[in-house]
């Protein structure tokens, strides 16, 4: 099942979709997070899932700017808490660099 096309997505090298998490309350407001390359940067965009329209990408950007390289980004989001509000988690590695040793994860909370 197709369930979102990501228009200017970049798919040279090693860059591409990075990651994807469907939001904890996806039933009630349908959100959904992916970790994105483009030509600029990689991304963090909150999407809608539209299961009779996956290709119409209505992209909001939570987080820009994240360094990309053309080869060996990598990353992921999961969902998260520390007892208290749900976050949204963003850990990006690459080639030699390794977040669980140097700490590098980021969090933001629900971007709603």
């Amino acid at each position: 099942m197709l369930v979102a096309t990501f228009p200017g997505v970049a798919a040279d090298g090693e860059r591409c979709p990075l990651g994807l998490a469907v939001d904890p309350l996806c039933i009630r407001d349908s959100f959904a997070y992916a970790y994105l390359s483009t030509e600029t940067d990689n991304r963090i965009t909150r999407f809608r899932l539209e299961p009779d329209e996956p290709t119409s990408y209505d992209e909001q950007v939570v987080r820009s700017g994240i360094e990309k390289a053309d080869f060996h980004n990598g990353g992921g989001l999961v969902w998260g808490s520390d007892g208290g509000d749900l976050e949204l988690v963003f850990c990006r590695f690459w080639s030699g660099w390794c977040p669980a040793v140097d700490g590098n994860a980021r969090s933001t909370t629900r971007p709603r």
